[in-house]
Protein backbone atom coordinates (compact mmCIF):
# COMPACT_ATOMS: atom_id res chain seq x y z
CA UNK A 1 0.00 0.00 0.00
CA UNK A 2 1.36 3.45 -0.97
CA UNK A 3 2.39 5.79 1.85
CA UNK A 4 -0.12 8.69 1.91
CA UNK A 5 2.71 11.24 2.33
CA UNK A 6 4.28 10.09 -0.92
CA UNK A 7 1.11 10.75 -2.96
CA UNK A 8 0.77 13.96 -4.98
CA UNK A 9 -0.64 16.93 -3.06
CA UNK A 10 -3.84 16.83 -5.02
CA UNK A 11 -4.58 13.29 -3.78
CA UNK A 12 -3.53 13.65 -0.16
CA UNK A 13 -5.87 13.67 2.74
CA UNK A 14 -6.54 17.36 3.67
CA UNK A 15 -6.05 16.52 7.31
CA UNK A 16 -2.50 15.36 6.65
CA UNK A 17 -1.68 18.55 4.78
CA UNK A 18 -2.96 20.65 7.63
CA UNK A 19 -0.91 18.64 10.11
CA UNK A 20 2.33 18.98 8.16
CA UNK A 21 4.49 21.95 9.38
CA UNK A 22 5.62 24.32 6.63
CA UNK A 23 8.85 26.20 7.54
CA UNK A 24 8.18 28.77 4.85
CA UNK A 25 4.73 29.66 6.05
CA UNK A 26 4.32 32.88 8.01
CA UNK A 27 4.36 32.33 11.73
CA UNK A 28 5.72 28.80 11.43
CA UNK A 29 7.82 27.70 14.39
CA UNK A 30 10.18 24.86 15.06
CA UNK A 31 8.89 21.76 16.71
CA UNK A 32 8.98 21.45 20.51
CA UNK A 33 11.59 18.74 20.10
CA UNK A 34 13.89 21.09 18.11
CA UNK A 35 13.45 23.86 20.70
CA UNK A 36 14.26 21.42 23.41
CA UNK A 37 17.44 20.36 21.59
CA UNK A 38 18.57 24.03 21.32
CA UNK A 39 17.99 24.51 25.03
CA UNK A 40 19.89 21.36 25.83
CA UNK A 41 22.94 22.41 23.67
CA UNK A 42 24.28 25.64 25.29
CA UNK A 43 27.85 24.91 24.11
CA UNK A 44 26.77 25.05 20.47
CA UNK A 45 25.01 28.37 20.99
CA UNK A 46 28.06 29.82 22.81
CA UNK A 47 30.31 28.64 19.98
CA UNK A 48 28.06 30.34 17.44
CA UNK A 49 28.20 33.62 19.38
CA UNK A 50 31.98 33.41 19.67
CA UNK A 51 32.34 32.86 15.94
CA UNK A 52 30.04 35.83 15.31
CA UNK A 53 32.04 38.10 17.64
CA UNK A 54 35.30 36.99 16.06
CA UNK A 55 33.93 37.75 12.61
CA UNK A 56 32.94 41.24 13.77
CA UNK A 57 36.43 41.83 15.18
CA UNK A 58 38.01 40.71 11.91
CA UNK A 59 35.79 43.13 10.01
CA UNK A 60 36.72 46.00 12.31
CA UNK A 61 40.41 45.14 12.04
CA UNK A 62 40.18 45.01 8.25
CA UNK A 63 38.49 48.41 8.20
CA UNK A 64 41.17 49.84 10.49
CA UNK A 65 43.96 48.43 8.34
CA UNK A 66 42.37 49.95 5.26
CA UNK A 67 42.07 53.35 6.94
CA UNK A 68 45.66 53.21 8.18
CA UNK A 69 46.89 52.19 4.72
CA UNK A 70 45.04 55.13 3.18
CA UNK A 71 46.51 57.51 5.77
CA UNK A 72 50.01 56.24 5.09
CA UNK A 73 49.54 56.63 1.35
CA UNK A 74 48.45 60.25 1.88
CA UNK A 75 51.44 60.83 4.16
CA UNK A 76 53.88 59.40 1.63
CA UNK A 77 52.35 61.54 -1.10
CA UNK A 78 52.61 64.65 1.08
CA UNK A 79 56.23 63.93 1.98
CA UNK A 80 57.10 63.21 -1.63
CA UNK A 81 55.60 66.53 -2.66
CA UNK A 82 57.58 68.39 0.01
CA UNK A 83 60.79 66.59 -0.89
CA UNK A 84 60.31 67.50 -4.56
CA UNK A 85 59.90 71.13 -3.50
CA UNK A 86 63.05 70.94 -1.35
CA UNK A 87 65.01 69.43 -4.23
CA UNK A 88 63.84 72.26 -6.45
CA UNK A 89 65.08 74.77 -3.86
CA UNK A 90 68.45 73.01 -3.55
CA UNK A 91 68.97 72.78 -7.28
CA UNK A 92 68.12 76.44 -7.82
CA UNK A 93 71.29 78.30 -8.70
CA UNK A 94 72.05 81.81 -7.55
CA UNK A 95 71.59 84.29 -10.36
CA UNK A 96 73.87 87.33 -9.88
CA UNK A 97 71.28 89.79 -11.16
CA UNK A 98 68.47 88.43 -9.03
CA UNK A 99 70.83 88.28 -6.05
CA UNK A 100 71.65 91.99 -6.36
CA UNK A 101 67.98 92.77 -6.89
CA UNK A 102 67.10 90.80 -3.76
CA UNK A 103 69.63 92.63 -1.59
CA UNK A 104 68.61 96.04 -2.98
CA UNK A 105 64.94 95.32 -2.33
CA UNK A 106 65.49 94.13 1.23
CA UNK A 107 67.62 97.22 1.96
CA UNK A 108 64.76 99.42 0.79
CA UNK A 109 62.16 97.51 2.80
CA UNK A 110 64.48 97.63 5.82
CA UNK A 111 64.73 101.41 5.52
CA UNK A 112 60.94 101.71 5.27
CA UNK A 113 60.44 99.52 8.36
CA UNK A 114 63.06 101.51 10.27
CA UNK A 115 61.37 104.80 9.38
CA UNK A 116 58.05 103.68 10.88
CA UNK A 117 57.44 104.60 14.54
CA UNK A 118 57.33 101.56 16.78
CA UNK A 119 53.59 101.86 17.60
CA UNK A 120 52.83 101.96 13.89
CA UNK A 121 54.95 98.84 13.31
CA UNK A 122 52.93 97.01 15.93
CA UNK A 123 49.62 98.11 14.40
CA UNK A 124 50.90 97.03 11.00
CA UNK A 125 51.78 93.61 12.41
CA UNK A 126 48.31 93.28 13.93
CA UNK A 127 46.59 94.11 10.64
CA UNK A 128 48.83 91.90 8.48
CA UNK A 129 48.61 89.07 11.00
CA UNK A 130 44.81 89.25 10.93
CA UNK A 131 44.82 89.20 7.12
CA UNK A 132 47.09 86.15 7.08
CA UNK A 133 44.88 84.35 9.58
CA UNK A 134 41.68 85.33 7.76
CA UNK A 135 42.60 84.57 4.16
CA UNK A 136 45.33 81.91 4.33
CA UNK A 137 43.55 78.61 4.94
CA UNK A 138 46.83 76.69 4.78
CA UNK A 139 48.25 78.76 7.62
CA UNK A 140 45.16 78.23 9.76
CA UNK A 141 45.11 74.48 9.18
CA UNK A 142 48.83 74.02 9.82
CA UNK A 143 48.92 76.13 12.98
CA UNK A 144 45.72 74.51 14.27
CA UNK A 145 47.25 71.06 13.77
CA UNK A 146 50.36 72.07 15.73
CA UNK A 147 48.38 73.67 18.54
CA UNK A 148 46.13 70.65 18.99
CA UNK A 149 49.26 68.61 19.72
CA UNK A 150 50.63 71.19 22.17
CA UNK A 151 47.40 72.25 23.89
CA UNK A 152 45.52 68.96 23.57
CA UNK A 153 42.69 67.78 21.27
CA UNK A 154 40.02 68.95 23.75
CA UNK A 155 41.11 72.59 23.50
CA UNK A 156 38.16 74.87 22.60
CA UNK A 157 38.24 76.20 19.06
CA UNK A 158 37.97 79.74 20.41
CA UNK A 159 41.33 79.38 22.15
CA UNK A 160 42.87 77.74 19.08
CA UNK A 161 41.74 80.68 16.94
CA UNK A 162 42.95 83.29 19.43
CA UNK A 163 46.36 81.61 19.78
CA UNK A 164 46.66 81.27 16.00
CA UNK A 165 46.07 85.00 15.56
CA UNK A 166 48.79 85.69 18.14
CA UNK A 167 51.18 83.42 16.23
CA UNK A 168 50.46 85.25 12.97
CA UNK A 169 50.99 88.63 14.64
CA UNK A 170 54.25 87.52 16.27
CA UNK A 171 55.49 86.12 12.98
CA UNK A 172 55.05 89.53 11.31
CA UNK A 173 56.69 91.28 14.28
CA UNK A 174 59.65 88.88 14.03
CA UNK A 175 60.13 89.83 10.40
CA UNK A 176 59.97 93.53 11.27
CA UNK A 177 62.55 92.99 14.02
CA UNK A 178 64.90 91.39 11.53
CA UNK A 179 64.35 94.21 9.05
CA UNK A 180 65.38 96.94 11.47
CA UNK A 181 68.10 95.19 13.51
CA UNK A 182 70.77 95.73 10.86
CA UNK A 183 70.18 99.51 11.16
CA UNK A 184 70.73 99.47 14.90
CA UNK A 185 74.02 99.77 16.71
CA UNK A 186 75.22 96.94 18.94
CA UNK A 187 74.29 99.09 21.95
CA UNK A 188 70.73 99.61 20.65
CA UNK A 189 70.32 95.88 20.02
CA UNK A 190 71.45 94.97 23.51
CA UNK A 191 69.32 97.72 25.06
CA UNK A 192 66.17 96.04 23.70
CA UNK A 193 67.01 92.58 25.08
CA UNK A 194 66.93 91.26 28.65
CA UNK A 195 69.63 88.58 28.64
CA UNK A 196 69.83 85.92 31.32
CA UNK A 197 73.26 86.38 32.99
CA UNK A 198 73.68 82.60 32.93
CA UNK A 199 73.57 82.77 29.13
CA UNK A 200 76.60 85.03 28.88
CA UNK A 201 78.39 83.03 31.58
CA UNK A 202 77.90 79.87 29.57
CA UNK A 203 79.07 81.61 26.40
CA UNK A 204 82.21 82.79 28.21
CA UNK A 205 82.88 79.21 29.28
CA UNK A 206 82.36 78.11 25.68
CA UNK A 207 85.25 80.30 24.63
CA UNK A 208 87.54 78.32 26.93
CA UNK A 209 86.14 74.94 25.84
CA UNK A 210 88.09 73.44 22.96
CA UNK A 211 85.07 71.31 22.09
CA UNK A 212 82.80 74.27 21.37
CA UNK A 213 79.13 74.86 22.16
CA UNK A 214 75.97 74.17 20.16
CA UNK A 215 73.15 76.58 21.01
CA UNK A 216 69.80 74.99 20.17
CA UNK A 217 66.57 76.94 20.05
CA UNK A 218 63.02 76.87 18.66
CA UNK A 219 60.81 79.23 16.67
CA UNK A 220 59.80 80.98 19.88
CA UNK A 221 59.51 84.71 20.19
CA UNK A 222 61.87 86.65 17.96
CA UNK A 223 64.33 83.74 17.87
CA UNK A 224 66.65 85.59 15.46
CA UNK A 225 67.47 87.96 18.31
CA UNK A 226 69.51 85.20 19.99
CA UNK A 227 72.03 85.22 17.14
CA UNK A 228 71.87 89.03 16.89
CA UNK A 229 72.60 89.38 20.60
CA UNK A 230 75.59 87.02 20.42
CA UNK A 231 76.94 88.90 17.43
CA UNK A 232 76.45 92.23 19.23
CA UNK A 233 78.41 90.79 22.18
CA UNK A 234 81.19 89.76 19.75
CA UNK A 235 80.86 86.02 20.31
CA UNK A 236 82.01 84.04 17.26
CA UNK A 237 78.95 82.21 15.95
CA UNK A 238 78.11 80.09 12.93
CA UNK A 239 74.44 79.51 12.18
CA UNK A 240 73.34 76.34 10.40
CA UNK A 241 70.26 77.07 8.31
CA UNK A 242 68.59 75.19 5.49
CA UNK A 243 67.11 76.80 2.43
CA UNK A 244 63.38 76.01 2.50
CA UNK A 245 62.18 78.78 0.21
CA UNK A 246 63.10 80.34 -3.10
CA UNK A 247 66.66 81.56 -3.55
CA UNK A 248 65.70 85.23 -3.85
CA UNK A 249 63.84 85.25 -0.51
CA UNK A 250 66.46 83.07 1.18
CA UNK A 251 69.25 85.44 0.09
CA UNK A 252 67.30 88.43 1.44
CA UNK A 253 66.69 86.83 4.84
CA UNK A 254 70.29 85.59 5.07
CA UNK A 255 71.54 89.11 4.36
CA UNK A 256 69.50 90.42 7.30
CA UNK A 257 70.56 87.63 9.66
CA UNK A 258 74.29 88.06 9.09
CA UNK A 259 74.18 91.86 9.00
CA UNK A 260 75.67 92.08 12.51
CA UNK A 261 78.37 89.53 11.80
CA UNK A 262 78.70 85.81 12.17
CA UNK A 263 78.66 83.15 9.50
CA UNK A 264 75.77 81.23 7.95
CA UNK A 265 76.15 77.83 6.34
CA UNK A 266 73.69 75.47 4.70
CA UNK A 267 73.47 71.76 5.65
CA UNK A 268 75.62 70.66 2.71
CA UNK A 269 78.76 68.52 3.09
CA UNK A 270 80.95 71.63 2.94
CA UNK A 271 78.67 73.48 5.35
CA UNK A 272 78.77 70.65 7.90
CA UNK A 273 82.59 70.56 7.64
CA UNK A 274 82.61 74.27 8.48
CA UNK A 275 80.47 73.51 11.55
CA UNK A 276 82.97 70.90 12.78
CA UNK A 277 85.89 73.27 12.23
CA UNK A 278 84.13 76.04 14.16
CA UNK A 279 83.48 73.77 17.13
CA UNK A 280 87.08 72.53 17.17
CA UNK A 281 88.15 76.16 17.43
CA UNK A 282 85.98 76.43 20.55
CA UNK A 283 83.37 78.61 18.81
CA UNK A 284 79.57 78.62 18.96
CA UNK A 285 77.15 77.04 16.53
CA UNK A 286 73.45 77.95 16.46
CA UNK A 287 70.76 75.51 15.22
CA UNK A 288 66.95 75.78 15.29
CA UNK A 289 65.79 72.28 16.20
CA UNK A 290 61.99 72.16 16.49
CA UNK A 291 61.09 71.28 12.89
CA UNK A 292 62.33 68.63 10.44
CA UNK A 293 62.26 70.88 7.40
CA UNK A 294 63.81 68.30 5.08
CA UNK A 295 61.73 65.33 6.37
CA UNK A 296 64.82 63.17 6.81
CA UNK A 297 65.09 63.28 10.60
CA UNK A 298 64.71 60.57 13.21
CA UNK A 299 61.28 59.25 14.27
CA UNK A 300 60.55 60.54 17.78
CA UNK A 301 57.69 61.11 20.21
CA UNK A 302 57.06 64.86 20.39
CA UNK A 303 54.22 66.00 22.66
CA UNK A 304 53.10 62.36 22.77
CA UNK A 305 52.73 61.90 19.00
CA UNK A 306 55.09 60.48 16.42
CA UNK A 307 56.94 62.81 14.08
CA UNK A 308 60.54 63.37 12.98
CA UNK A 309 63.05 65.91 14.28
CA UNK A 310 66.53 66.73 13.00
CA UNK A 311 69.26 64.74 14.81
CA UNK A 312 72.02 67.02 13.49
CA UNK A 313 72.75 68.91 16.75
CA UNK A 314 72.89 65.66 18.73
CA UNK A 315 75.08 63.79 16.25
CA UNK A 316 77.50 66.69 15.88
CA UNK A 317 77.67 67.09 19.68
CA UNK A 318 78.42 63.38 20.07
CA UNK A 319 81.15 63.49 17.43
CA UNK A 320 82.86 66.59 18.82
CA UNK A 321 82.03 66.43 22.52
CA UNK A 322 80.46 69.91 22.27
CA UNK A 323 78.07 71.14 24.96
CA UNK A 324 74.44 71.54 23.87
CA UNK A 325 73.11 74.75 25.37
CA UNK A 326 69.32 75.36 25.06
CA UNK A 327 68.46 79.05 24.72
CA UNK A 328 65.08 80.57 23.90
CA UNK A 329 63.68 84.00 23.10
CA UNK A 330 60.48 85.54 24.36
CA UNK A 331 58.68 88.73 23.39
CA UNK A 332 57.70 90.94 26.33
CA UNK A 333 55.73 93.83 24.91
CA UNK A 334 58.29 96.16 23.33
CA UNK A 335 61.24 94.14 24.56
CA UNK A 336 62.82 90.72 24.12
CA UNK A 337 64.07 88.21 26.66
CA UNK A 338 66.71 85.50 26.21
CA UNK A 339 66.72 82.72 28.76
CA UNK A 340 68.93 79.67 29.00
CA UNK A 341 68.40 76.17 30.37
CA UNK A 342 71.11 73.88 31.76
CA UNK A 343 73.38 72.51 29.08
CA UNK A 344 74.01 68.82 28.51
CA UNK A 345 76.46 66.60 26.66
CA UNK A 346 75.60 63.62 24.50
CA UNK A 347 77.11 60.34 25.76
CA UNK A 348 79.70 58.67 23.58
CA UNK A 349 79.77 54.90 23.93
CA UNK A 350 80.17 52.00 21.54
CA UNK A 351 76.42 52.15 20.79
CA UNK A 352 75.98 55.14 18.48
CA UNK A 353 72.21 54.73 18.11
CA UNK A 354 71.69 54.59 21.88
CA UNK A 355 73.83 57.72 22.36
CA UNK A 356 71.86 59.65 19.74
CA UNK A 357 68.54 58.45 21.19
CA UNK A 358 69.57 59.66 24.65
CA UNK A 359 70.62 63.03 23.27
CA UNK A 360 67.35 63.36 21.35
CA UNK A 361 65.34 62.66 24.51
CA UNK A 362 67.20 65.43 26.34
CA UNK A 363 66.68 67.86 23.48
CA UNK A 364 62.98 67.04 23.11
CA UNK A 365 62.38 67.50 26.83
CA UNK A 366 63.57 71.12 26.75
CA UNK A 367 61.73 71.86 23.49
CA UNK A 368 58.45 70.56 24.91
CA UNK A 369 58.86 72.52 28.12
CA UNK A 370 59.52 75.84 26.40
CA UNK A 371 56.94 75.51 23.62
CA UNK A 372 54.22 74.46 26.08
CA UNK A 373 54.98 77.51 28.23
CA UNK A 374 54.57 79.98 25.32
CA UNK A 375 52.39 78.38 22.59
CA UNK A 376 51.18 81.77 21.34
CA UNK A 377 54.80 82.68 20.52
CA UNK A 378 55.61 79.47 18.65
CA UNK A 379 55.81 81.12 15.23
CA UNK A 380 56.10 78.12 12.95
CA UNK A 381 53.71 77.96 10.03
CA UNK A 382 54.42 74.46 8.69
CA UNK A 383 53.08 71.22 10.16
CA UNK A 384 55.46 69.72 12.68
CA UNK A 385 53.50 66.45 12.61
CA UNK A 386 53.35 65.65 8.86
CA UNK A 387 51.34 62.45 9.40
CA UNK A 388 48.28 64.59 10.04
CA UNK A 389 45.84 65.03 7.20
CA UNK A 390 47.47 67.00 4.37
CA UNK A 391 46.71 70.69 4.17
CA UNK A 392 47.13 73.40 1.58
CA UNK A 393 50.86 74.03 1.27
CA UNK A 394 50.29 77.78 1.06
CA UNK A 395 50.72 77.83 4.80
CA UNK A 396 54.43 77.28 4.26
Amino acid sequence: MTDPLLRPLSTRDPSLIAASPDASAPGATSSPAASEREKSDPLGEELRLRVQRQAERVQLTAAGVQTEAQRRVETVQLRASRLRTQLEFRREKRDPIRFRLSITTVRLVSWLAWSLPQPMRVRLAIVVGWLVFRFNAGFRDNVRSNLLHVLGPATPESRIAETSRSIARNGILNTLDLLIVNRQSAHQVLESIDIDPEFTRQLDLAGRDAQGTIVITAHLGSFDMIGQAMAALSYPITILTGRTTYRVLFDAMSFLRRARGGAMVEPTPSGVRNIYRSLRRGEIVGIVSDRDFFLNGLPVQFFGAETTLPPGPVRIARDTGALILPAFARRNGWRHEIRVLPGFRVPRTADVDADVAEGMRSMIAVLEREIASEPEQWSIFQRVWPDDAPADSSGS
